[in-house]
């Protein structure tokens, strides 16, 4: 496995299947590395990912704003994939001038393993209109010294495999479950892209 400065790039690259599809539908494949597994299994947020893609795109070569994005994903697991080749099927159901909505289907080998609502806009980037107190707001933005680098050699990185596409460090004093124990069900973790998705302005 080799990876590139821009992992999550790489995994949310989808490719245009060409061919006859009905209105409004359109055919994607993509890749999704073994690196983004926990355990055997890809994690559901990296397919999320991918299906929030592909509806990005969708809509995109429709002719919208480039600067829309995915603002909300809902989804159904049916099935879970192994790494490898997937297909997707997105249906643009709903195209307005702030808000649009795909339907997405993600597949391997003619199974459907996501079906995904992803809605799509402009994101806000004013103050917030409503806020709660939450525990990441009294974070601090950089991890202490004291935190733990997790690594792919690092036992938790050898299950969460995706550890070694971007810059992860844990609060052990928090992760209880390093040492076997139990704790409360609250773990601080700081992460950071690698650095050519971090210089992608659509990756970060």
């Amino acid at each position: 496995m080799t990876l590139t400065d821009q992992p999550f790039l790489d995994l949310t690259s989808v490719t245009r299947v060409p061919g006859e599809h009905p209105d409004g539908t359109s055919a994607w494949q993509a890749h999704i590395d073994p690196v983004w597994t926990i355990g055997p299994k890809v994690h559901g947020g990296c397919m999320l990912a991918v299906c929030a893609s592909a509806a990005r795109r969708s809509v995109l070569d429709a002719g919208v704003d480039p600067l829309t994005q995915p603002l909300a994903v809902s989804a159904s697991f049916v099935a879970a994939p192994d790494p490898g080749d997937v297909e997707l099927t997105t249906v643009l159901r709903k195209q307005g001038k702030q808000i649009g909505l795909v339907d997405v289907e993600l597949s391997q080998a003619g199974r459907v393993a996501v079906r995904a609502s992803v809605t799509l806009g402009a994101p806000d980037t004013g103050e917030p209109f409503h806020t709660v107190p939450h525990r990441a707001t009294t974070m601090s933005a950089d991890p202490p010294a004291e935190s733990v680098l997790v690594t792919p050699e690092h036992p938790m990185g050898q299950i969460v495999k995706f550890a070694a596409t971007s810059r992860l460090r844990i609060d052990s004093s928090t992760a209880r479950f390093l040492d076997g124990q139990q704790g409360e069900p609250l773990v601080s973790m700081w992460t950071r892209p690698s650095p050519g998705d971090e210089a992608d302005v659509d990756t970060s």
